[in-house]
């Protein structure tokens, strides 16, 4: 077989090629190599088989690696495997007969059900959809779910116009007992828009001392990368950075990449999309990296959807199918843009969490209808009125 070897540059330059020191992959095939831009690099090999995948963890065992983690959506197969220098992460996807080889330097990894010790205090899970001004945006979410021992985990937290970080702990010093330090065991940052992001800066310059924070959990774009969608809100980027600089060295950083698998108390979270899905890719709309998560919580399950559009939805569809299922979906995008329609269809949710002001109703009728009308959601929980809390 002929072997093309195809390097986009229209990333940063990779500082170093990682995957010149592992294992080389099993079947000599054609493949792409992409520097991801945050100490990542992933190797795409075309034309390969589910037991390409395979073989490649048994070359990596044979070479000192441990498997970490292991897990199975859809058809699609994914693996974890470290050494104590660098973490493997390897993916099949059957309807594109690719393996995915992704490396990059040793990071936190993700919490195994093994290591998930909690004690169950007898609180109700439940999940809230916060409130949002929408007077001088169009749009900005925030969602808090509680979990059995107490603690939270935080989606976002929205703008920080109109005092949300100041909402955001009010809201988790009501849901405990008086005088009890709130403890957010994992808190996601879907993308680094403003709208998803500003209440977290804001939060972490005035509350910190108020309450623990154990994990952030994050998977952006260089700023470099970034830079390339001519986006005007690239300075976002930065102000997180500095935002995550404030917290104690006993915050964990996660940063989630597709199949990672988290098991928080007595919440599971699975990773089904992040910008690694970019890779090659023109980096057009920061809305697409958004990272994706579908939430185990109790007996609702919930598909955190960030602003995932059109490249991110269109991944999902033929990569997942039906294995979409969820109780309760957060809107992508608001329901603005180009999210394909169709990712809700193989999700056939009863409910629908939407981040959205009331004077964008007709910019959201179709939808609404479609969600309605053809797919029989039962409930529409619109975040421009008050805030809406589910029990899980």
């Amino acid at each position: 077989m002929i072997k093309f070897e195809f390097i986009h540059t229209d990333h940063e330059k990779e500082p170093e090629n990682l995957h010149e020191r592992i294992p080389a992959f099993t079947n000599d095939v054609t493949h792409s190599r992409h520097y991801l831009g945050n100490g990542s690099t992933e190797r795409t090999y075309w034309c390969c088989h589910e037991e390409d995948f395979y073989a490649y963890i048994e070359v990596l065992i044979a070479a000192g690696y441990e498997v970490w983690q292991e897990n199975s959506i859809g058809g699609n197969r994914f693996a974890t495997l470290v050494n104590g220098e660098l973490d493997v992460h390897v993916e099949w996807y059957p309807f594109m007969s690719q393996v995915k080889v992704l490396v990059e330097p040793q990071s936190t990894l993700p919490v195994r059900e093994s290591e998930n010790s909690y004690t169950d205090r007898g609180f109700k899970p439940t999940v809230t959809q916060l409130r949002s001004e929408y007077s001088d945006v169009d749009c900005g979410m925030s969602y808090a779910c509680q979990l059995c021992d107490g603690s939270f985990v935080v989606i976002d937290g929205g703008m920080s116009n109109h005092g949300e970080a100041d909402q955001l702990y009010n809201h988790l010093i009501s849901k405990l007992p008086e005088g009890e330090k709130p403890v957010i065991a994992f808190w996601i940052l879907t993308h680094h828009h403003p709208d998803h992001v500003n209440c977290f800066k804001d939060f972490a310059d005035r509350y910190l001392d108020k309450v623990d924070v154990e994990a952030l959990v994050y998977n952006n774009p260089s700023y470099d990368k970034s830079k390339r969608t001519g986006e005007y809100l690239i300075g976002e980027y930065t102000l997180i950075e500095q935002a995550v600089e404030k917290f104690p060295e006993s915050t964990k950083i996660y940063m989630p990449h597709t199949g990672d698998v988290y098991h928080i108390r007595n919440a599971v979270f699975e990773c089904l999309w992040c910008q690694d899905g970019l890779a090659g890719d023109s980096m057009d709309n920061t809305n697409n990296t958004s990272v994706v998560f579908r939430m185990t919580l109790g007996k609702r399950k919930v598909m955190w959807m960030g602003d995932a559009s059109r490249k991110a939805t269109r991944f999902m569809i033929p990569a997942y199918g039906f294995e979409l299922a969820a109780d309760t979906v957060q809107i992508a995008h608001h329901g603005y843009g180009d999210p394909d329609w169709a990712v809700y269809y193989y999700m056939r949710p009863k409910e629908a969490l939407w981040p959205v002001p009331e004077y964008r109703t007709a910019t959201i009728e179709g939808l609404s209808a479609y969600l309605v009308g053809k797919l029989g959601v039962k409930t529409l929980y619109f975040s421009h009125t008050r805030d809406y809390t589910l029990d899980c």
